[in-house]
């Protein structure tokens, strides 16, 4: 009888030490899987460093049925597809495929996933835009009633027949959202210099503008100018001013109402801890929540 209760203990024994091994195991392997899931975060936020530096990480909205209306360069083949409609004013060839729309179009939907995106392709090269064809895909975007319009094109002098476009716009409770220009001069490009649109320049990690970063009296707010697009660092206020088109579609999706482009600048304000604007950065840098 002894002998019997010697061989269960003994067996409880084994038995224990090989639970205790297994779970051992198992909580090694957790371990080894959270630390490639850190590891694979890390890589991200090195890559798109905005991502977490304004919120994003921490906000699951994607901008869905919020309707965003892009006017830039013409985009690639696969983008094309990917937009809810795509109207080009000029050709594209194959050589033109990797475009400064394109780019755009690429942070856009790694911060707003779902929006609805209607683009315009108005040039095949930023350097060549035709003002004209601006101020056509202008119209054709409020008359597809979009919430947002996208502009991070900028011109020198005052487009005539757009300054009523954008009034008009601002009226029917449509976001203009534009880009100051990489100059690094104490000047804000048209339509940016608008008093109907959000104008927005660059900032770096440490929150200081970029040296290329435009600045003056009409900045609202100041975002990040990089990305990484297609394993490539791009630069410039075009960057900043799509990733405050994500960030005012996640708003929009949000609040689920149609918000208007004043009840928008008051929640970037709140959002930037602003109340003040100040000649470099504008209200600052809104972080969403």
């Amino acid at each position: 009888m002894r002998s019997v209760k010697i061989k269960f203990i003994g067996l409880g024994i084994i038995i224990i030490i090989l639970i205790g091994l297994c779970y051992s195991f198992m909580y090694s392997k957790e371990l080894k899987v959270d630390k490639q899931v850190t590891k694979e975060e890390k890589k991200l936020s090195n890559e798109n460093w905005y991502f977490s530096y304004l919120g994003f990480d921490k906000n699951h909205y994607t901008g869905k049925h919020v309707k965003v209306g892009v006017i830039d360069t013409n985009i690639d083949t696969t983008l094309q597809k990917k937009v809810e409609k795509y109207v080009s004013l000029t050709p594209i060839t194959k050589e033109e495929a990797h475009l400064h729309g394109s780019k755009m179009l690429e942070v856009l939907y790694n911060v707003a996933p779902s929006a609805d995106v209607y683009h315009y392709g108005i040039s095949p090269s930023d350097e060549d835009v035709r003002p004209d064809f601006l101020v056509k895909a202008f119209k054709a975007a409020l008359n597809e009633n979009v919430s947002i319009i996208n502009i991070s094109l900028n011109f020198k002098k005052e487009i005539p027949a757009l300054t009523p476009l954008l009034e008009k716009a601002h009226k029917q409770g449509v976001t203009v959202i534009t880009s100051t220009g990489n100059e690094g001069l104490n000047t804000v490009n048209f339509p940016a210099g608008s008093s109907y649109t959000i104008a927005v320049n660059s900032v770096e990690k440490d929150g200081v503008i970029a040296d290329y970063s435009n600045y003056g009296i009409n900045v609202d707010f100041s975002l990040p100018g990089s990305a990484t697009i297609d394993g490539k660092e791009e630069y410039g206020t075009s960057v900043s001013a799509i990733l405050l088109t994500g960030m005012v579609a996640r708003i929009m999706e949000k609040s689920d109402k149609n918000l208007n482009s004043d009840e928008i600048m008051r929640i970037l304000q709140k959002m930037s801890g602003n109340k003040q604007k100040t000649l470099i950065v504008g209200y600052g840098t809104p972080k969403i929540n």
